[in-house]
């Protein structure tokens, strides 16, 4: 028995699954996709980040849908082109009254760099999985950072197969 267990260990590492309690009959799903665990009955998220501990469970009956989304922050851009407009007009001030306009409107274009370089760094695309049981709601959204269009669509493809088929065993 203790050989089976051991086995079970070494299974779960080169999957590169978090072991997780399975209930009775439950099988794991294999999917390619960091910190999402799929099994026959349920659809896991877990996340650690510094310490902190996220668990989400979700039944498969109890998925409405899934969908892909791009998430980022456009007030980034606005930020960028308010900031170089103001230093153009505080240059422009400055410039017919003294010195030291150029290095004003230069001091505003690396602001507004900075804050555009912000923007394209915070895009970033989620596959989220919200579910509903009596008047609560909750989403599993996972990042898939590192992953290509087809691997994302294979892990939608196989949560829906996955939730087909059990709502066909429950019948």
């Amino acid at each position: 028995m203790e050989e089976n267990q051991k086995k079970e260990k070494v299974d779960y590492s080169k999957r590169k699954i978090k072991k997780m309690n399975l209930l009775k009959n439950e099988k794991t799903i294999t999917l390619n996709c960091p910190g999402l665990i799929l099994t026959n009955m349920r659809l896991r998220s877990e996340h650690k980040h510094w310490g902190k501990g996220q668990i989400k469970s979700v039944m498969l009956e109890d998925l409405c849908h899934s969908k892909l989304e791009y998430q980022s922050n456009p007030k980034l851009l606005i930020f960028a082109g308010i900031t170089m407009a103001l230093f153009a007009i505080i240059a422009t001030v400055v410039w017919q009254n003294e010195d030291g306009g150029l290095a004003i409107a230069f001091a505003g274009a690396a602001i507004s760099f900075i804050f555009i370089i912000r923007y394209f760094l915070s895009r970033r695309q989620i596959i989220s999985f919200p579910s509903s049981k009596n008047g609560v709601r909750m989403d599993i959204n996972i990042k898939t950072k590192g992953l290509s269009y087809n691997e994302v669509k294979n892990v939608i493809d196989a949560v829906e197969a996955a939730k087909n088929e059990r709502i066909g065993g429950l019948k």
